[in-house]
């Protein structure tokens, strides 16, 4: 894609994308209500309306009809719960913090039922901070102004979800296809002697990592929702086609799996690897033109390239020329660029393929009150957190408490309640965009201040920086922090004067928010050091699972026991987990006691054994699989090894190197069985 391409797809992506779109309509649900009980004479209206509508427009997660009505009644009733209960106890300083401590510890654990519960919980934690610092008057009359706040968003909410019921699927599957065209070019990469192999294979496995979260979404979107999943909803088949068609084309390019460093060797010097590498650029282009059209909500219109199919042929002819080992390879790489070709016009042409799929075994089972109440135990990394975070919120009430003077002191509590995240390397990762955004957004705020004395035209630039921050909010912290900063300092200083009080107190309660987080992420620790043994065996068992299911399938051995659909789905999953945990352990103070090459190793061949299971799925039945029994039951008895001795694997084994030269490329079968050798390998040696 060429520059001006590129640039007008990040144009429509931004304009036309879920975020922005959402980001006027909470800003209009804001702003409204402040500016009409302002006109006719009520602040305090205009107050509680506003930060109602403000805080809970971030609970409203992408998400159907029900999902989105559940989540607006249980916000509404905790919002005006939590706001009436907070001013009740404003009676007495040690009421207030013993009401923050219990919140702050009650909602926390509310991340044990579900993400949305979760993010209901937090808001109203953070609810709960801006009641200590905004409220005044009539308790009972604040708290359902708040609440009409909330209620007044999400009735805009949800008839926006009724007018448009499939928008957070479009944007879904935008993402989804996205992050396909991604995975290909990155794929393409492996294919360039220039680039080295073990940084290709950690790019596409971060890459794997992004396009399963999107089909996560997706099956979270569409699948919960009822009305979609009728028989007799036209948009939700049609949508079901499409959504099936996605995962099948990523399933297909997954399959392109080869040797890489042999597959350079052999063909180098030709012009073989920069062909396929050009061919795998036009499929991801195409796949890009067709994601943007989702936003679009166009006519999707991908057309047979003349250039693709011509280098297509090209590299058949070409590979005529090659002795038979090599034309073979030649021919399947071909066989697999034409057939991810074919998906993509599969889902541009929403062609029927969800017939046979019991779509019943990919909605998630809801969580409920027990699953609450088994995590009451400091046993539970979701109760330990919620510890650390109320003693948090307890301790930063009484800091707050320390500057009496001071209007903005309870900003101290928010950056806690905000940065504060289960997880050492999230904590520290929040901490920095915080504070770079905080800073940066003080500088824009007071050079706004100093330039520009219209209260008219900075209350309309604090709208645009609110517009900003629920843009970003989402995809970007950092960003949304810098564009809420000057937002907040602007209206602050319109409605009570500009005074260089509110930057100093946003600095200084910032810095010292920041620093009671990440010097609290040490209190009940949640170390990832301590589940790579846990997620280990989770990633093994989903090698085997999905291997023994495939070849129940494809070669008859051994019962099948859930479809190949869902055992590819959990093969990614603990795939995903696993790799996460990596990532979050690589900002760790442990990390220097943590082979984590050796951990690289294990992910690249579990992925790699993954990959070749999808190619054996994706393949004829043709051959003669009876003689290819030996070697799948081998394989599988190396990974049930691995899985018996995983939480014996020492992650700590610095000598600890995964063995070489184990792989032969003769066939799936025989390369699966030596890739499981190296697993075992590891996992014994280590």
């Amino acid at each position: 894609m060429n520059r001006v391409g590129s640039i007008r797809s990040l144009l429509i992506e931004f304009f036309y994308g879920e975020y922005f779109k959402d980001a006027l309509r909470n800003t209009f649900c804001v702003i409204f209500p402040i500016g009409l009980f302002f006109f006719l004479g009520y602040p305090q209206a205009a107050i509680g309306t506003g930060l109602g509508a403000l805080v809970i427009s971030l609970t409203d997660l992408p998400g159907n009809r029900t999902a989105k009505l559940k989540t607006a009644v249980l916000s509404v009733s905790l919002f005006f719960l939590t706001t009436f209960l907070v001013g009740l106890s404003f009676y007495s300083q040690w009421l207030t913090v013993i009401v923050i401590f219990l919140m702050a510890f009650v909602f926390a654990m509310m991340s044990a039922i579900g993400l949305r519960e979760s993010v209901v919980g937090t808001m109203c934690i953070i609810l709960a901070v801006f009641v200590l610092g905004l409220h005044t008057g009539n308790n009972l009359l604040f708290s359902l102004m708040v609440m009409t706040g909330g209620a007044w968003y999400y009735a805009i909410s949800l008839i926006q979800t009724a007018i448009l019921p499939f928008r957070s699927t479009h944007q879904a599957i935008h993402e989804c296809l996205s992050a396909t065209a991604s995975f290909l070019l990155t794929k393409a990469k492996f294919y360039d002697p220039s680039t080295d192999l073990q940084e290709c294979y950690k790019e596409t496995i971060f890459q794997h990592q992004q396009v399963f979260e999107k089909q996560e979404l997706i099956r979270n979107l569409l699948l919960t929702d009822r009305h979609a999943m009728e028989s007799t909803n036209a948009k939700g088949r049609r949508l079901l086609n499409i959504v099936n068609s996605t995962f099948s084309l990523y399933e297909q390019v997954t399959a392109i799996h080869y040797n890489y460093d042999d597959l350079r060797k052999r063909f180098a010097g030709t012009s073989v690897l920069e062909t396929v590498i050009v061919l795998i650029e036009f499929l991801a282009s195409d796949l890009n033109k067709l994601s943007v059209s989702y936003l679009q909500r166009s006519k999707r219109s991908i057309t047979a390239d003349k250039n693709y199919a011509a280098l297509l042929q090209n590299l058949q002819d070409i590979a005529i020329n090659f002795e038979a080992a090599d034309r073979e390879t030649l021919l399947n790489i071909k066989l697999n660029l034409k057939q991810v070709s074919e998906y993509i016009h599969q889902v541009n042409n929403n062609e029927d393929q969800f017939s046979r799929i019991n779509f019943s075994d990919f909605v998630p089972v809801p969580a409920t009150f027990k699953t609450l109440l088994s995590h009451l135990s400091l046993s539970s990394p979701i109760a330990r957190f919620s510890l650390r975070l109320a003693l948090l919120c307890l301790s930063a009430c009484l800091i707050s408490y320390a500057f009496p003077n001071a209007k903005y002191s309870y900003w101290v509590l928010l950056t806690v309640v905000v940065i504060a995240k289960p997880r050492f390397s999230v904590s520290w990762n929040r901490n920095l965009q915080r504070l770079t955004g905080t800073f940066a957004g003080i500088v824009v705020g007071m050079i706004m201040l100093l330039l520009i004395k219209n209260p008219v035209i900075l209350l309309i630039l604090s709208s645009l920086f609110l517009i900003g921050f629920f843009t970003f909010n989402r995809p970007r912290y950092a960003l949304s922090v810098f564009f809420i900063t000057p937002c907040a300092l602007i209206a602050l200083s319109v409605l009570q004067g500009y005074s260089t009080e509110i930057l100093i107190e946003r600095s200084i309660f910032t810095i010292i928010g920041c620093t009671i987080a990440f010097a609290a992420a040490y209190i009940f620790p949640i170390w990832e050091s301590n589940s790579i043994k846990p997620a280990l065996a989770r990633l093994l068992a989903g090698n085997y699972q999905y291997l023994e299911t495939i070849v129940a399938t494809k070669v008859g051995m051994g019962g099948l026991q859930i479809s190949p659909k869902l055992a590819r789905k959990l093969a990614d999953n603990s795939l995903a987990s696993f790799s996460e945990t990596i990532q979050h352990l690589l900002q760790e103070p442990q990390i220097k006691h943590i082979n984590i090459q050796m951990l690289y190793e294990i992910q690249v061949i579990s992925y790699r054994i993954n990959g070749m299971t999808t190619a054996l799925n994706l393949s004829s039945t043709s051959g003669n699989m009876e003689m290819m029994q030996p070697f799948f039951k081998q394989a599988l008895e190396n990974i049930d090894f691995a899985i018996r001795n995983a939480l014996s694997f020492d992650p700590g084994n610095m000598e600890c190197v995964a063995p070489k030269g184990l792989e032969n490329n003769k066939n799936l079968a025989e390369t699966i069985t030596a890739l499981s050798l190296q697993l075992r390998a590891v996992i014994t040696n280590c």
